[in-house]
């Protein structure tokens, strides 16, 4: 293990003795006996954190060894960019070139945010370079004499869903249209939607179609529920052809003249037992019979179980049959405590009927294939 790794893992543990000796003997006695060997290390978090924590250390001598270090592990404009902020009489005009001269994007427009006094435009000037669409969001909203058209440029030609949405939300001046393209443009359908919901101005139908086209099925359904102006056909159509059962039968039940039928037709297609009874409980002018149907065939007691109890005109012996071949003794109990007058007799005797029935169909096509069989052996 290299030197500098066994200093990083324990820097902690330094600075916890450190300061128990401290508590013991006070801050003189720590810089008498400790400083030497730390500035030593030129380890830039051991030297800030002295600096910080023991009266009478020499603030200059700590403060070279933050500016001159290259232990980039440790993100040595970090504690450049801590030094200035947190040390009083610190050289904060050589620090800020330090952090110029690092090209750190974040940390120089964190020099340019924090620290008073220092030249702003030579920080603004590293971030316009480098291009960075978060940091130019955050140097534009937050810093007094921003030349915001030049990081609007970038955020823009980032395309980045979030900075664009966030730069027009909150940067005075931003052009609305122009980020509203470029989160159309992403097929962000969160910050679509976002974007049509807090945003003056917003090009409704322009982010109408890109969600529709991102294919998200939650952001579709609450565009359709919460945008003024959107086109719920339209949406609802793209829920239609992403034929999730879910948000189909969430699209029915909550966005007003959306198409029950064709959007329970896909609850129906899904062969889903969870959402077609769903859909039967809660939807007005649903196919009930289509969607009973479907929860018979899955053969889930559950489903079937609370069919029998919720839904009016209900096909009570089919429902039953499932309920009883599954031999779930908790389902058959609650089916015959929610249905008491349920005449078990009778169904016992409906249910052999329909196993004759069924065998003796059975033997009637053994016979047609057997004459069928000994015909094509003589042919033979």
């Amino acid at each position: 293990m290299r030197q500098v790794d066994y200093i990083m893992i324990n820097v902690s543990s330094i600075l916890e003795l450190l300061d128990k000796i401290k508590y013991e003997y006070g801050d003189k006695k720590v810089v008498e006996l400790y400083e030497k060997r730390i500035l030593e290390l030129k380890d830039p978090r051991l030297s800030f954190e002295f600096a910080k924590r023991y009266k009478g250390a020499n603030i200059k001598a700590h403060e070279e060894v933050v500016a001159n270090s290259n232990n980039y592990e440790y993100e040595t404009y970090l504690f450049q960019y801590k030094f200035a902020h947190e040390i009083k009489g610190a050289d904060i005009y050589k620090l800020s070139k330090k952090v110029i001269e690092s090209g750190n994007p974040y940390y120089n427009f964190l020099f340019a945010k924090d620290i008073k006094g220092i030249d702003i435009k030579a920080h603004e000037e590293v971030i316009l370079n480098k291009k960075v669409a978060d940091v130019s969001l955050l140097f534009a909203r937050y810093i007094d004499g921003a030349d915001i058209k030049a990081h609007e440029k970038i955020v823009l030609d980032s395309l980045d869903a979030r900075s664009n949405y966030e730069f027009a939300k909150y940067v005075k001046g931003a052009d609305i249209l122009a980020h509203c393209k470029a989160v159309a443009k992403s097929l962000n359908a969160g910050f679509c939607y976002e974007f049509a919901h807090d945003i003056k101005n917003a090009d409704i139908k322009m982010l109408e179609e890109a969600i529709i086209n991102s294919n998200d099925s939650y952001y579709i359904l609450h565009f359709a529920r919460n945008i003024k102006g959107a086109n719920k056909k339209s949406l609802g159509q793209a829920i239609i052809k992403n034929g999730d059962a879910e948000f189909n039968f969430k699209f029915a039940k909550f966005i007003k003249g959306s198409n029950v039928l064709a959007h329970g037709q896909v609850v129906i297609d899904s062969g889903n037992p969870e959402y077609n009874y769903k859909f039967a409980k809660s939807i007005k002018g649903a196919d009930i019979k289509s969607h009973e149907q479907v929860v018979i065939q899955s053969k889930n007691p559950y489903y079937c179980l609370l069919f029998s109890k919720n839904i009016k005109g209900s096909n009570i012996f089919s429902l039953a049959k499932v309920i009883f071949e599954s031999e779930n003794s908790d389902m058959i109990k609650s089916f015959l405590d929610s249905h008491p007058d349920f005449d078990l007799n009778s169904f016992r005797e409906k249910k052999e009927s329909k196993t004759v029935e069924k065998d003796a169909n059975i033997i009637k096509l053994n016979k047609i294939l057997y004459k069928k069989e000994k015909y094509f052996n003589r042919k033979m």
